[in-house]
């Protein structure tokens, strides 16, 4: 009897002692990767060597993944690339950031699929109606018994060409996040793994006090330590996997008893992954991006100057009066004098949006100039065919003058034609009814090509196309 006493006294024991035992969770998050390689091969050893070290490791991406390397965007497959090879890393959940839908909704339903990642994650997006399938809200993790419940949000509207989004239906994040809040009650962890940039990661801390840690993107900003809103801890890592976040959370009988966070430079690390260096090199060894279709005979500098260049191109294979690009949606400052490769005009076009025709006249385009910069407060537009200059009195454009190429006024009795990108005229406020143009089946960086290997030397002078007048 004394013998089974004393089992039982120290079953208890240990019992106790397991219940009261300190679990340490460690968090590895990314953000904003925008398809970079450049050091992945050093997360995938960095991340190999914390599961080593620590048992309960998780691994998250707050989205972005995709767009931003003309190797990746421009693969026959588009987004292959950088998924093959994250997928040798292994995240546990994956939220959709705006540039997931870049690609189309029937190539992102492909990347999933593709992946390895074990869970998708996003709350505010309703996919009934749209060619991607069903999204969980959040994901659900044990780690040594630990409950992690992680729910992913995306911004409401993301910037994104509006027909990758057709059937998609997306959520104000803060108030959908209430309809997620009872998982609060099933977890010891509450992560929120968002894509809506740090003022809405602080806004939902701010009402959502429950929250124990908030792993955001979008914004770019590396936060070193975290940011602490209303006890909720947010953490965001910059982009282009230069840094990753590295979140260490301590629990004990079901309780967080500490959260250290910090960002840790993968750029400056030493030790490489051989695998995912393999990798690497096997896609930037692709001869199809270094196909040469022509040469600059002079260099082009500045942004804006490269826009025009390549609304030059635009309107010459198109074949209309005026030609008219978004500055933002050029990514390149430079192009140098020589060859210009398949790569170059990709990394100048990474969007390769298709080609809208429209038919414009003096007045419409003097009503669309001025609304771009009125919402802008700037010259956004890099433009073919013509010049132009706007009056501003007191921060707000009162009129503009629009020239010709040979320097005369365009004509305001006579119609012309205008091209624009897909995404200009879904997204920009222009006086035409979007109806009403018509679809070239030419996307800008076809148009570009086309236009190099026609003309195979092109001598570009750069000028002043678009400019700001001051009036009293």
């Amino acid at each position: 009897m004394r013998f089974f006493r004393l089992i039982v006294i120290l079953l208890l024991f240990v019992g106790c002692q397991s219940a009261s035992k300190e679990t340490e969770i460690v968090i590895i998050s990314i953000n904003d990767v925008h398809a970079r390689f450049d050091h992945l091969d050093q997360f995938s050893a960095y991340v190999k060597k914390i599961r080593e070290q620590h048992p309960n490791v998780i691994l998250l991406n707050a989205g972005d993944l995709y767009h931003g390397n003309s190797l990746v965007d421009y693969y026959y497959d588009k987004g292959f690339p950088i998924v093959d090879i994250m997928s040798t890393i292994g995240f546990d959940v994956v939220m959709l950031g705006e540039h997931e839908f870049s690609y189309g909704q029937s190539t992102l339903a492909r990347r999933m699929l593709q992946s390895s990642a074990k869970n998708f994650a996003c709350a505010n997006i309703n996919t009934d109606s749209a060619m991607l399938p069903n999204i969980p809200p959040f994901a659900f993790l044990k780690r040594d018994g630990v409950r992690i419940g992680v729910v992913g949000l995306v911004q409401e509207k993301p910037d994104i060409n509006p027909t990758y989004l057709k059937g998609i239906k997306f959520y104000e994040p803060i108030a959908y996040f209430n309809t997620q809040k009872s998982l609060r009650s099933e977890c010891d962890i509450l992560i929120a793994l968002t894509h809506m940039k740090f003022e809405k990661d602080s806004l939902l801390a701010q009402q959502y006090g429950m929250l124990d840690l908030i792993v955001g993107g979008s914004s770019h900003i590396v936060l070193d330590t975290g940011v602490m809103v209303n006890n909720v801890l947010i953490t965001q890592a910059g982009r282009f996997l230069e840094h990753c976040g590295k979140t260490t959370i301590k629990i004990k009988d079901g309780k967080i008893v500490s959260r250290h966070n910090e960002v840790i430079d993968i750029a400056s690390l030493s030790d490489r992954d051989d695998v995912t260096a393999q990798k690497i090199a096997q896609y930037r060894d692709n001869p199809d991006f270094f196909r040469v279709v022509g040469k600059l005979t002079t260099s082009i500098a500045g942004r804006m100057n490269v826009g025009n260049f390549l609304c030059d191109a635009i309107r010459d294979r198109t074949k209309t009066d005026f030609a008219v690009q978004n500055i933002m949606g050029v990514r390149t400052d430079t192009l140098n004098a020589g060859p210009l490769s398949i790569k170059d005009i990709y990394q100048a076009d990474p969007f390769a949006n298709e080609l809208v025709r429209f038919e414009t006249n003096y007045k419409d385009l003097s009503i669309f100039l001025l609304r771009n910069y009125e919402k802008y407060a700037r010259v956004d537009l890099c433009i073919s065919g013509f010049s132009y200059t706007l009056n501003v009195k007191d921060g707000k454009p009162i009129s503009v003058n629009i020239s010709m190429p040979d320097g005369k006024p365009m004509d305001k009795n006579k119609a012309y034609s205008l091209t624009i990108n897909s995404y200009v005229a879904n997204n920009y406020d222009i006086p035409v009814a979007r109806e009403y143009g018509s679809n070239l089946s030419m996307t800008t960086v076809e148009a570009i090509e086309n236009y190099m290997r026609i003309n195979r030397e092109v001598s570009f002078i750069s000028n002043e196309r678009a400019s700001v007048r001051f009036v009293k």
